[in-house]
């Protein structure tokens, strides 16, 4: 990490119990969010406090910034022409956003809602975009290019926000195949690519690049979403109407039939559903993993394109793409565990100041505990650095918020 740091409870350890969540209702629409332009991709960030936009609509395009609180929309980022994916980074600090006709992607910093630097040439057409759990790495899916880009995104790296390898898909099947959604093991050490023309799921290490598995799935597959413990993948095949479930330690596949046409993918936080937007029936599938059978169907707007689900598993957000376009908004019917037990003790975490001597250039993704955005750091000293001689240091104190089940920065 190349920065001391400290880490100490201020009071004595008592780590709660949790009791196992529930689901109290089956999941319904309880907001629409109207005027929105034409919205593809979205994300939550890592506190659950904002959702971030993708708008094609207008040129250039926008990132539109929703509060999740009121589902207000606040502002809107300016990014290059027809935005469609879009991710967070891990410690909540910048978004990524592709421009598929510009052949870039946008680099925005979430406290300020502007953008970084130039936009980042990639290849041709990019679509989908995934971020690794350390969030060094983001990897951007090219579908004209037939090609995956690997950007640097470490603000601490020589090369951040370039591209430091692209990933052919020339060689993968007999033609080149074009991939459709990507998406990132939570360990971070294999990234999945949908190819639309080898209607299939293949496998790359993230050390090496290399092809290290593949398996066939439905026709058109696009949409795709990695359950937690890392164990299946869920591929929505656009033409076959259903949804592939892969095993991904034997790659073995079965499907399960859903609406009309699917295209995105997203799993709760706990695994226990998937949720998946059928862009022609207009409605969203909602697959129940403990016997693989679609639990509830939702209606929803016009073309719903992609979903997106906050971090404590109680909201699912679906962008439905038809001009004027809308956001469905649905309770997933989730309720957090109680404790049973005392809850963790505050948390003093310091760092060594850094080089710049700003706080706010801290990026150490392993202190965002559970998601925890990286703010809330202020100056300070400490005689602990130094080898006792002291010096300035950044500190900030994490809070577990037992009503919102996740670690927060204490105010």
């Amino acid at each position: 990490m190349g920065a001391a740091v400290l880490v100490v409870a201020l009071t004595s350890i008592c780590l709660a119990i949790p009791a196992e969540a529930t689901y109290v209702a089956p999941p319904a629409v309880v907001d629409t969010i109207a005027g929105v332009g034409q919205p593809f991709g979205i994300a939550i960030s890592p506190d659950g406090r904002r959702a971030y936009v993708a708008n094609g609509a207008v040129t250039p395009g926008r990132v539109q910034v929703i509060d999740t609180a009121t589902n207000a929309i606040l502002t809107s980022i300016a990014v290059g022409v027809d935005p469609q994916g879009i991710a967070i980074t891990p410690d909540g600090t910048r978004g990524y956003v592709t421009n598929s006709f510009d052949d870039t992607v946008s680099a925005f910093s979430t406290a300020t809602n502007t953008v970084i630097g130039a936009p980042i040439p990639v290849d041709d057409e990019p679509v989908a975009i995934a971020i690794t759990p350390n969030g060094d790495v983001a990897y951007v899916a090219n579908q004209r290019g037939y090609t995956l880009s690997v950007v640097d995104i470490n603000p601490l790296s020589t090369h951040y926000n370039t591209v430091v390898n692209t990933v052919s898909l020339w060689d993968t099947s007999p033609a080149p195949d074009v991939p459709g959604g990507i998406a990132v093991t939570p360990d971070g050490q294999r990234v999945l690519v949908t190819t639309l023309i080898g209607n299939r799921v293949t496998v790359f290490d993230t050390d090496s690049y290399a092809e290290v598995g593949s398996t066939v799935v439905g026709e058109d597959p696009v949409g795709i979403a990695i359950t937690p413990d890392g164990a299946h993948a869920y591929v929505a095949n656009g033409v076959d109407n259903n949804v592939s479930i892969i095993d991904l330690n034997t790659y073995a596949t079965t499907t399960i039939s859903v609406g009309d046409t699917p295209g995105a993918v997203a799993i709760t936080p706990d695994g226990a559903y998937v949720y998946v937007a059928n862009n022609v029936s207009n409605s969203v599938s909602v697959i129940d993993t403990r016997t693989n059978t679609v639990s509830t169907t939702i209606a929803v707007g016009i073309n719903p394109y992609a979903i997106a689900i906050t971090p404590n598993g109680r909201t699912a957000y679906i962008t439905n793409s038809h001009p004027p376009g809308s956001i469905s908004v649905i309770d997933t019917g989730y309720v957090a565990p109680v404790s049973t037990g005392t809850p963790p003790p505050d948390v003093l975490q310091q760092v060594g100041m850094p080089a710049s001597g700003l706080c706010s250039d801290i990026s150490i993704p392993e202190l965002n505990w559970a998601g925890v955005p990286s703010s809330g750091w202020g100056a300070s000293w400490a005689q602990w650095l130094h080898d006792g001689a002291g010096g300035a240091v950044c500190t900030r104190t994490l809070h577990y918020d037992v009503n919102q089940d996740r670690w927060t920065v204490a105010g």
